[in-house]
């Protein structure tokens, strides 16, 4: 299970960043600029670290219950 979740983790962060993020700063830096564009990225980066850091109290418990649930 563990390499299951581990494995679609990596998937989505490929569709949704690396995919994503060319089309993405070559739109920002076709209608304004370069500098633009990556001001803009670091801002969605500055984002999922603001995200990322307010789920961390969540994971000792939810680790918890998925090793609970695999036990039973």
């Amino acid at each position: 299970m563990r390499a299951t979740a581990f494995a679609l983790n990596i998937l989505v962060i490929h569709l949704f960043g690396d995919a994503a993020a060319f089309p993405a700063i070559g739109f920002i830096a076709g209608h304004s600029n370069m500098t633009v564009a990556f001001l803009f990225v670091s801002a969605v980066m500055l984002i999922a670290a603001v995200a990322w850091f307010l789920g961390i109290k969540y994971l000792p418990g939810d680790t918890e219950k998925v090793a609970q649930a695999t036990q039973a």
